[in-house]
């Protein structure tokens, strides 16, 4: 199906059959014997191929893209409610988000790409620093396709609400540190909550979870862009976030009750019936009905105005989008029995409560539905009825006061009502937002691993020397050390440096940035002391020998002890991660334990800028073992 500008302009037969298509594309031509008769007269720009058919929202929104309008228009009813962080196109990094705390909104207007295969993207997040360790995700893991929440190191969780790939969203989250919930919106409508309080302060990161505060690393990048970004020190009502998602949709004023609101019938007081005499409202259209977005249910009440001492009858409604200003009306038909239409109508508004008192607002005749034809059932006015009102209300009052046919009628009987209006929004004088954020540094690209192993392709008790490149200390396979499945950090094996071990594996990694991490486990009981060792210089005969690392894990002492003179108490019986992050071209190192970094120094003191061997060297020590070892440059 060809579309031009986002719209399905025809539908074509495919006359060759899907096998045709396999192997090579040629973009501006066929590619056989007619190609300079055949190709196209012009150039090809944003060229993309998708593995599956495209929905129209897709193809308007990859076409069209987000209207300036719309940016622009969400911009500045973002920062009219004076976010302590505001930005607009905004590229992944880390930013100082305010000093945040108690309740929360973060506000977001993103499109990811329909054809993003990530198992988790995270919106807003950080991990490893910071007082919380939280983010929000646009998509949870494991390739969830719904919106989620996670608290780093204690759990994930689901709003269950579908993502939109492709689509130009807003977004709104809201946390209540009081509550212990985050609630989602999408599209100025709330859709679920989490059982989880999403508390963000300070530097974080945005459009991925910043792993390090320098965006040196991070995790569940955003595929896709991010128009706009708001984050407020407060709960934003429900009435400022529907106006805010309606400015980026750039949508007018609207009907500002939906399915859920409270709604009481007038006259009440009867238990819902068919029988005139006893009931008001049949159990099958009742109040609420009028406000549900369905014209095929109807709102019926017996009474009102037929009785003499009955006020007319009608429904008072209170919107959950708080105080509202309307200015407009709809009305729309129901299934049956014309004469039933209601023709004149009364508006009023209360800010004390349903009950009342109430102000007139408007009233007025509904024309479309007096006419002598009747108007047609399940069918709206044609236009709003429209009138002047500047004050806002939080409950509502609409009265019927006259019926097409009220003889021949039993009851008055209406599908469905609107209030058009706007939500009431609190005003700031001088929104505490600067005009925009500094643009953060471009976050240096992610490292790519250069090794891995996580001796699973060994069979336990099988010495590591001369398999997967791993050999004893100078050559000798008398210093290798074996596969174990005696403790493991995933999957089934690991290996177990003891006694005599002196296990190398040697690299050829020259300059650049490195992280070098390795899961470790000692079994408390332990004694002795084994070493963790780094090389620049490495080679079996001895000739070219240099240390960068030797990190001494005292077993019997119970602490780890760095080259720098730093010392922190070893870990016993879990998984502990021992990582170098290591600056070649400037001759820098860090040394990190269990997550926290302990010290910093030099790499070589005679500067090489190389890594060429780790060494496990057990010296004697009783058992240690090692998983997972990785190398990022």
């Amino acid at each position: 199906m060809p579309c031009t500008d986002g719209e399905a302009k025809a539908v074509n037969t495919v006359a060759h059959a899907v096998s045709t298509w396999d192997g090579p594309i040629w973009l501006g031509g066929d590619g056989n014997s007619n190609w300079t008769s055949r190709r196209m007269n012009g150039s090809l720009d944003d060229v993309a191929f998708f593995s599956r058919a495209l929905a129209d929202e897709e193809v308007q929104a990859l076409m069209l893209g987000l209207p300036g309008a719309a940016k622009a228009s969400w911009e500045n009813t973002a920062k009219a409610a004076a976010p302590t962080f505001l930005a607009t196109d905004v590229p992944d990094g880390v930013y100082d988000i305010g000093a945040l705390g108690g309740e929360i909104t973060y506000e977001f207007v993103v499109q990811s790409n329909p054809e993003e295969t990530q198992a988790s993207i995270c919106l807003i997040g950080r991990r490893n620093f910071g007082d919380t360790q939280a983010g929000i995700k646009y998509e949870q893991w494991p390739d969830s396709m719904t919106y989620g929440a996670t608290l780093f190191g204690v759990m994930d969780y689901d709003f269950n609400e579908p993502t939109a790939p492709g689509v130009p969203t807003h977004l709104t989250f809201v946390s209540s540190a009081a509550a212990g919930t985050t609630a989602l919106y999408v599209n100025g409508v709330y859709k679920a909550s989490v059982a989880a309080a999403i508390t963000l302060s300070g530097k974080v990161g945005i459009g991925y979870g910043a792993q390090a505060e320098d965006g040196s690393s991070f995790f569940d990048d955003f595929d896709g862009a991010i128009f706009g970004v708001a984050i407020y020190d407060r709960a934003l009502t429900k009435g400022e976030i529907r106006l805010h998602s309606d400015a980026f949709a750039l949508l007018p004023a609207r009907d500002i009750t939906a399915p859920g609101d409270e709604v009481i019938g007038i006259p009440t007081g009867l238990p819902c019936g068919g029988n005139p005499a006893i009931n008001y409202t049949p159990c099958g259209e009742l109040p609420p009905l009028v406000i549900d977005d369905n014209v095929n249910t109807k709102y019926l009440n017996f009474g009102g105005n037929f009785g003499p001492n009955e006020t007319a009858s009608g429904f008072v409604v209170t919107p959950s989008l708080g105080a509202t200003i309307v200015t407009g009306m709809t009305f729309t038909t129901a299934n049956d029995a014309p004469e039933r239409d209601p023709i004149g109508f009364e508006l009023y508004g209360s800010n004390e409560s349903a009950e009342g008192p109430f102000e007139l607002i408007a009233s007025g005749f509904i024309m479309d539905f007096a006419m002598p034809t009747a108007w047609p059932r399940f069918t709206m006015n044609a236009e709003p009825i429209v009138f002047e009102n500047t004050v806002a209300y939080e409950h509502y009052q609409v009265l019927f006061t006259a019926l097409r046919n009220a003889a021949a009628a039993n009851s008055m009987q209406i599908a469905e009502v609107e209030m058009i209006g706007l939500p009431l929004v609190p005003t700031f004088e001088e929104p505490n937002v600067p005009e925009e954020p500094e643009t953060p540094e471009e976050p240096e690209a992610p490292m790519a691993v250069v090794f891995s192993e996580d001796f699973e392709a060994y069979a336990a008790g099988s010495g590591l020397a001369g398999q997967g490149g791993w050999k004893g200390w100078g050559g000798d396979a008398a210093y290798g050390a074996p596969a174990s499945d005696k403790f493991a950090f995933s999957g089934k094996n690991s290996v177990e440096v003891v006694g005599s071990a002196d296990l190398v594996h040697e690299f050829a990694i020259t300059g650049g940035k490195v992280e070098f991490s390795a899961m470790q486990y000692i079994p408390s009981g332990t004694t002795g002391t084994t070493y963790f060792i780094l090389m620049n210089q490495y080679d079996d005969p001895g000739t070219t020998l240099d240390w960068s690392v030797q990190t001494e894990f005292r077993l019997t002492d119970k602490v780890v002890h760095f080259w720098t003179g730093a010392e922190t108490p070893i870990v016993f019986d879990k998984w502990v991660e021992v990582k170098y992050v290591i600056d070649l071209d400037n001759n820098l190192l860090d040394y990190y334990y269990d997550g926290a970094k302990i010290s910093s120094g030099v790499w070589d003191d005679t500067g090489h800028k190389t890594l060429q061997a780790i060494d496990l060297y057990g010296n004697g020590a009783l058992s240690v073992y090692y998983d997972d070892i990785v190398v990022k440059q």
